[in-house]
This record gives C-alpha cells, sequence and structure tokens, in this order.
C-alpha cells in the first residue's frame, strides 16, 4: 500500500497519478511472455509446508525471517574468505579490468555494475570513489555522441545500497555487454565440488589414465596465444569460430603487448 514500508528493502511505497485508471487486461498487453500476464482466475496455491517443518527443512532461513524478522534478501558472501577470516575484493578488482571490453553504450553501466560489485564485496565507499573516478576518466575517452558527465557518475554511486546487491550476472552481462563465465559445479558447494574432482583424479591415476588439464582450465590469454601459434596468419573470426571465445576476448589477447601498453 502507497505509504507503507517494504518489509523487503525498508523503503517507502510511493505512487504517482500520470494519467487516467486502467484495467488488468491493459497492464498484460505490456508484458510480451504469456507466462508473465496475471491471470485472475488462477486459484493461489500457498505453500503446503509448516512452520515446524520449515524450521527443519530450512534452518538458517527460519532462523533469519522467522525468529529475528529480517525479510530482507540475504546477501550473498562472495567477498570474504571463510578459513582465513578476511575480507577479499578479487571480484571487485576482476570486475575493474573489464573496463577494456567496454564500448560507448556501456560506459555508465560499467560505473553502476562496479558499484554493485563493490556492494557485494563489502568494499569501503571511500576505497570505490577513487576506484570509480579512474574508471570515469578512462571511459571519458572513449568516443561516443554522448558525453558522460559528472552526473553519471554520482547516479552510480547511488547504487551503493542494499538494494542492489543481489543484482544477478545475467543483469550484468546484459547492460554492460561483457560475457561473465559462470563456475560449473553440478549446483554444489565449492568445497564438495572440489572434493569430487580431486577424488577423481586420484581414481584416474592409479589407473593409469590420463587427467585432462592435470594444472586446471587454461586461461583466455593461453588458449588464444595457443591458437595464434598454430596458425599464424589466421584471423580473429577464425579464431573465434575454433575456440567458442567471444570476440572482446579474442581482441584483448590478440596482442597483449599492445592491449597492456
Amino acid at each position: 500500500m502507497v505509504g507503507s514500508t517494504n518489509n523487503k528493502y525498508g523503503n517507502t511505497i510511493v505512487a504517482f497519478k500520470t494519467g487516467e485508471r486502467v484495467n488488468l487486461e491493459f497492464l498484460n498487453s505490456y508484458a510480451t511472455k504469456p507466462e508473465n500476464r496475471v491471470d485472475i482466475n488462477r486459484p493461489y496455491r500457498p505453500s503446503k509446508v509448516d512452520r515446524i517443518t520449515a524450521s527443519k527443512l530450512y534452518p538458517e532461513w527460519y532462523q533469519r525471517v522467522v525468529v529475528e524478522g529480517n525479510k530482507r534478501p540475504k546477501k550473498w558472501n562472495i567477498g570474504y574468505r571463510k578459513k582465513m577470516q578476511v575480507k577479499d575484493y578479487a571480484l571487485y578488482e576482476w570486475w575493474k579490468r573489464q573496463i577494456i571490453q567496454i564500448g560507448g553504450g556501456h560506459r555508465y553501466f560499467f560505473l553502476m555494475c562496479l558499484v554493485i560489485y563493490a556492494c557485494k564485496c563489502d568494499v569501503p565507499r571511500s576505497k570505490l570513489k577513487v576506484d570509480l573516478k579512474e574508471s570515469f576518466d578512462i571511459l571519458r575517452s572513449i568516443p561516443h555522441e554522448n558525453e558522460l558527465t559528472q552526473y553519471d557518475l554520482d547516479s552510480a554511486m547511488e547504487c551503493y545500497s542494499k538494494d542492489y546487491y543481489n543484482f544477478t550476472i545475467a543483469d550484468i552481462e546484459l547492460l554492460t555487454g561483457v560475457r561473465i563465465e559462470r563456475n560449473k559445479r553440478n549446483y554444489q558447494k565449492q568445497e564438495w565440488h572440489l572434493e569430487d574432482i580431486r577424488s577423481k583424479k586420484a581414481n584416474m591415476k592409479r589407473r593409469g589414465q590420463e587427467f585432462k588439464n592435470p594444472e586446471g582450465r587454461p586461461s583466455k590469454q593461453q588458449i588464444v596465444l595457443d591458437w595464434l601459434q598454430q596458425h599464424p596468419s589466421g584471423s580473429k573470426s577464425e579464431c573465434q569460430a575454433d575456440t567458442g571465445l567471444s570476440y572482446p576476448t579474442i581482441r584483448r589477447w590478440w596482442n597483449p603487448d599492445k592491449s597492456n601498453s
């Protein structure tokens, strides 16, 4: 209800009258996918899991949401090394390096996502402001019909908020045009996934079998350099067809000395 407080984020609900009253059919016309349209004739199906069962199935959620009354979405703990009990800004620093892939139409969204990554990794606001200004100065040199302004910088900084720290990878890719590789763990926790890999390697070694990539997955740079060594007169499009890498990645490592200069 207008004027109430959103239990999820703690924001006050506001509304603005901009036209005449519309019906549900009119609103549904803007939903391009049928599954996103509201069907008022569809019966509501509440969860059949009672609180006692939920407390056993989801103890952490039950303690946080039901007992403590904290209904905000749980923050992804991606900037914290549990074993070392120290902050780790590796993901944030990784995103800063992706600035070389940003084109003219994605400059503001790179800044916005830099702020979001800072929020995800608990990067202090003071450090973020310095990094944001450095990135802003770099992005301003990218040719585009619209100039990047101080207003864009201030607007990006507004995303340093609890409303954005669970921003999805798919959304970041869509806004910035940067392809983000996923970790393939078969829906397992990292420690369980690594334990399975180590066990598989040990079994294959015992049987005398060779384990593919024993030192781990080759880097994108190494893949491009290996391809260039085998195809010295090859083109970027041929490299893309053979390796499956994205064009920004290939351009980045096609001439690493030039890109790092």
